[in-house]
């Protein structure tokens, strides 16, 4: 019997990336359900843009919109959403400014029935620029079982768009809300650290999502952020869970991933002040 998937795409002015991201998500290999895109807030016509492609597919493409809201609220809308409209056996995850390759939800299906226990399924990505051309290949080692430690020391998934999980996950978490809407930034690593302790990881081996890197990613404010946030998710969970021994090394990642966008980010404000 073939797993139902829906999609979620939580989506804030992502007017330029918005239809590419839903194309490669209802023409995937492997047909989901439903495509649920939550528009947060935008001010550039992403939810215009949402809505004319939705028109092509009304069955399969729901667009909602949601005011003053982040990206973990609206991947938990996106959720209730979708277990409301199609009680699908596996949520996959996309967002707006990536795309996956068409296979990616067929491959994460494939571990999924390979073994009945895996909660989560996940592909590598590739690392790719703003027009889609591809920069860099991420992580090819495959983390598989009981991941919490390797997941906490390095987030191995690599961003919020290279991941399904089963929809029985959702039944174990003991809150309402699966992403937690206080972290404005870094909340998938809070919810797959969540999801590392309560059930296995699978992984297809394969590239699945293509991650775009682009300028709106890298501002000083969102680094900042981002630094600030996953530090906090990382101190709550080595406390919750024993694992103050890993907290040195885990933050230390951090810091050399925010000195590393940092250094990306200066370098690109001087080939602009170049005309490059």
């Amino acid at each position: 019997m073939s797993l139902k998937f829906a999609v979620v795409i939580p989506a804030k002015n992502a007017a330029r990336f918005i239809e590419t991201a839903i194309a490669s998500a209802i023409g995937q290999s492997h047909r989901p359900e439903v495509v649920v895109v939550v528009e947060n807030g935008s001010t550039d016509g992403t939810l215009k843009i949402a809505r004319r492609v939705a028109r092509q597919a009304p069955d399969r493409i729901i667009v909602a919109s949601l005011l003053r809201a982040n990206t973990a609220n609206a991947r938990n809308f996106g959720i209730q959403r979708a277990i409301d409209l199609v009680k699908p056996d596996a949520i996959a995850f996309l967002d707006a400014d990536d795309f996956w390759h068409r296979d990616k939800l067929k491959c994460e299906a494939q571990v999924f029935r390979a073994n009945p226990c895996i909660g989560l399924a996940y592909s590598f990505s590739d690392f790719v620029s703003i027009g889609g051309d591809s920069l860099f290949r991420g992580n090819e080692i495959p983390y598989e079982g009981f991941v919490f430690e390797d997941l906490f020391k390095r987030f191995f998934l690599e961003n919020g768009s290279s991941f399904s999980v089963r929809a029985f996950i959702f039944k174990l978490f003991p809150f309402k809300e699966p992403f937690n809407p206080l972290y404005t930034c870094a909340a998938d690593l809070d919810f797959c650290l969540r999801v590392s302790n309560l059930s296995p990881f699978g992984c297809t081996k394969s590239v699945g999502t293509y991650y775009r890197q682009h300028t709106q990613q890298a501002t000083r404010t969102c680094l900042v952020m981002q630094r600030s946030c996953s530090i906090a998710i990382l101190r709550k969970h080595a406390k919750f869970s024993g694992a103050e021994h890993l907290l040195p090394e885990a933050i230390e990642r951090v810091e050399q991933y925010i000195e590393e966008r940092e250094g990306e980010r200066r370098a690109a404000r001087r080939l602009a002040n170049y005309g490059v």
